[in-house]
């Protein structure tokens, strides 16, 4: 899944594939598809991120025909679910802690960013 996610990322795979993938992870919730759904999130949100970061900046960023699906709701409505799915019984104490890994990068390293707050953001080390 994490290669899918890469290959969206480069605009090899539609978006189409990923909203189906990501529906399959939720439609079956277990261990593993709690980690790779967390996984998901992680990679699409930094993507994200990153342009939104580029756009600031006024790089020259990809712009879609038509506005699309996977944005920074999307993802938003992902973390949300997975907030959800972290008060399930079956869920482990290991991924619950990926669960709030995804929340706190949300919190901490996105959300700041997204709200034009890049000064206090400091990612890999590196202040934005």
């Amino acid at each position: 899944m994490k290669l899918i996610v890469e290959l969206y990322v480069w605009r090899c795979v539609p978006e189409q594939i990923i909203i189906e993938c990501i529906e399959g992870l939720l439609s079956e919730i277990n261990e593993t598809t709690v980690e790779i759904l967390c996984q998901m999130i992680l990679k699409l949100g930094k993507y994200l991120v990153q342009q939104i970061v580029r756009e600031i900046d006024g790089e020259r960023v990809y712009k879609p025909k038509k506005p699309p699906v996977i944005n920074i709701e999307f993802v938003e409505g992902l973390i949300q679910k997975l907030t959800e799915i972290k008060k399930l019984p079956q869920i482990s104490s290991r991924i619950k802690f990926k669960i709030l890994d995804v929340q706190e990068t949300y919190s901490k390293e996105w959300y700041p960013i997204i709200n034009g707050d890049r000064k206090s953001v400091i990612i890999n080390g590196k202040k934005l």
